[in-house]
């Protein structure tokens, strides 16, 4: 079928590609007792990079991040563009907390470097949140919202953090049912 699943501006997977894959790796991850992560990734102060220098500033902001991340992922991984300034990550072999929290932190880092536009440095940085299947959520959705709020906890704490869901207060199980 002829339907686009990269995003134009980044070149990485977008919603729907990325929901595809997801499908098929949690369905992979369930047969094979096989556990993954999903580490959300949200830029901190976007929007004022956005109106203090427009949308070419915003989107090469975008593309830089996008770059990073596939530098310091692994090619079992996968990054997509989901939002504005939203990017979703699916982390293989979420068995090694070590090694996903080190390309995680990784991420952060590199992305607190200023990139350099038109001859600004304009200031960037990231908050990411990763839920781990099974433990965190069994679903697309409620593992995604697991993710998603322990990236507003790493936002709350001061931004530039990583958080997971495993460390949520009340525990890591996010229920997606009312």
């Amino acid at each position: 079928s002829g339907l686009v699943r990269t995003d134009p501006l980044t070149g990485a997977l977008n919603r729907r590609g990325f929901d595809e894959l997801l499908e098929r790796e949690l369905a992979r991850a369930e047969r094979h007792s096989h556990p993954l992560a999903l580490a959300l990734l949200d830029l901190d102060d976007f929007h004022q990079t956005n109106s203090s220098y427009g949308h070419p500033g915003g989107d090469a902001i975008l593309r830089h991040l996008v770059t990073v991340c596939q530098l310091l992922l692994r090619s079992t991984d996968t990054i997509a563009r989901i939002g504005g300034d939203e990017f979703i990550i699916l982390l293989d072999g979420a068995d090694n907390q070590a090694e996903i929290t080190q390309i995680a932190q990784r991420m952060v880092d590199t992305l607190q470097r200023p990139v350099t536009y038109r001859g600004q440095q304009l200031a960037c940085g990231a908050s990411i949140g990763i839920g781990c299947f099974p433990q965190d959520g069994e679903d697309i959705t409620s593992l995604i919202a697991a993710a998603d709020q322990a990236m507003y906890l790493a936002k709350q704490s001061g931004r530039n953090q990583l958080r997971f869901a495993s460390a949520l207060p009340g525990g890591s199980k996010v229920r997606s049912d009312p």
